[in-house]
């Protein structure tokens, strides 16, 4: 066996090897291939196997940037996929203070109850979903941040009062409602007969 089939042998050798590395697809393995087609380009002394050689060293740098690509889009949908799991639990968002006021402290209606006697209240917050409760004798109308009042007739023997109360969390303010008592000629005369 001579010098140059020995060397023709070694070189088919590190070819074969390579070519058996390259088929792993792994930065590292891809390098190690680029070394053994390097070393049989080297032992070859025909021009056909070393344009062989650089053919396959081609490939593997193709392969080496692929696999990086496949690897960097790897960790961005890891990443997404970490930012969807996070987005499930909503972010603490960090609240201003309730401001939370009423345009009067204290409304009075006439014993009669008429629908012209009505008190407009505005409501003052800083947030939309405010709610309120009034007493049952009290009708109440919202229209944007203004509340407008109105009372049924005071059938009873006395004065009577309520309170109108606004709640925005955990904040509240309270209108006090009074309604005159009825008008009797009793009230007049003293209940004197």
């Amino acid at each position: 066996m001579s010098l140059q089939a020995n060397a023709q042998t070694a070189g088919d050798r590190l070819f074969a090897q390579g070519q058996k590395l390259q088929l792993k697809q792994t930065v590292s393995s891809q390098k190690q291939a680029i070394a053994k087609f390097s070393a049989a380009k080297k032992a070859y002394d025909s021009s056909t196997k070393k344009a062989m050689c650089d053919n396959q060293i081609a490939i593997c740098r193709s392969n080496i940037k692929l696999i990086t690509r496949k690897t960097r889009t790897v960790t961005k949908k890891e990443t997404v996929v970490l930012e969807k799991a996070d987005s499930a639990v909503p972010p603490e968002v960090a609240k201003d203070p309730v401001r939370l006021s009423l345009s009067v402290s204290s409304v009075e209606f006439k014993s009669s109850g008429k629908k012209s006697d009505n008190h407009e209240v505005t409501v003052n917050c800083n947030y939309d979903d405010w709610t309120y409760t009034f007493p049952e004798w009290v009708d109440v109308t919202k229209n944007g941040n203004k509340l407008t009042l109105t009372a049924d007739p005071n059938k009873t023997d006395g004065e009577r009062s309520g309170v109108l109360t606004v709640k925005c969390y955990d904040e509240k303010a309270e209108l006090m409602i009074y309604q005159k008592k009825p008008f009797s000629l009793k009230s007049l005369i003293g209940g004197k007969k």
